[in-house]
This record gives structure tokens, C-alpha cells and sequence, in this order.
């Protein structure tokens, strides 16, 4: 018989959402890191999109901002590896779009 922690463990694998939560984990640790690494008035304009599949998707409202934000990409990369080893980043995809077309 399992116990009641590994009932919950099992259950949250079956239904995926542990990857859900390593998602949101990875989303929420890259936004921490811009919110220190960029200039203050860059930050409204860069927007860390999702994180599924080993790809990181962030969108910017303006050129200037993208390249900044692409300069910091091997930091973002380190940051999201720290809050989860098991993280494997492929491809950080850095766009310049409007903000109504944020859903990629």
C-alpha cells in the first residue's frame, strides 16, 4: 500500500501536471532574473511568454528591448536550469510583436 504522499506523487504524474508546474516554475524564475537584469524602462516591454517542449518564448514590445533581452539569454537559460535541474532549455525564441498578439 502507498503511502499518502506517494498517492499524491503518483496521482500528479499521471495527470501531468508536474510539468505544468515545472512550466510555470521556469516562467516565473526567467521573469525574477529580467526583473533585476534589465533597465528599469525596458522591463514593461518584455514579456516571458511560455515554457513548453524546451522552448522559451518571450515576446518584446520593441526592437530595443529584444536585443537586450537576447543579450541576457545565456543567464535566463542558467536562472531556469537553477530552479530545476531536470529543465533542459533547446531554444530561447525572443520576438518583437505587438501587444495583441502576445499568444503564440
Amino acid at each position: 500500500m502507498l503511502s499518502l504522499k506517494g498517492l499524491l506523487n503518483h496521482a500528479v504524474k499521471r495527470a501531468g501536471i508536474s510539468q505544468q508546474v515545472r512550466s510555470a516554475n521556469v516562467v516565473q524564475a526567467v521573469s525574477d532574473f529580467l526583473d533585476v537584469a534589465l533597465l528599469p524602462d525596458l522591463r514593461p516591454a518584455v514579456h516571458v511568454v511560455s515554457f513548453a517542449n524546451g522552448l522559451l518564448k518571450i515576446a518584446c514590445d520593441h526592437s530595443v528591448a529584444a536585443n537586450e533581452t537576447k543579450a541576457l539569454e545565456s543567464g535566463m537559460i542558467e536562472v531556469a536550469m537553477t530552479a530545476d535541474p531536470q529543465v533542459q532549455i533547446r531554444h530561447v525564441l525572443i520576438i518583437t510583436q505587438s501587444r495583441s498578439t502576445y499568444d503564440l
